[in-house]
């Protein structure tokens, strides 16, 4: 069973939702490897500690589940 730390707060994952359903209404919803990236970034500009993959600069697959 893996391991899922919760990398960001509640209020923060609710805005990551309504970014991702906002470009959604826009007719430019996000890939999966889209979003994995936006948390990525996300992550390190709010100086988050993540587990995320620096090479590919990504929130891994099990994130996105």
């Amino acid at each position: 069973m893996a391991d899922f730390a919760q990398f960001f707060s509640e209020q923060m994952e609710k805005a990551l939702v309504v970014h991702t359903l906002e470009v959604s209404g826009r007719f430019h919803g996000l890939t999966s490897e889209q979003l994995r990236k936006l948390a990525y970034e996300f992550a390190q500009r709010n100086n988050l500690p993540h587990k995320f993959d620096t090479a590919t600069k990504m929130a891994g697959v099990d994130w996105l589940s």
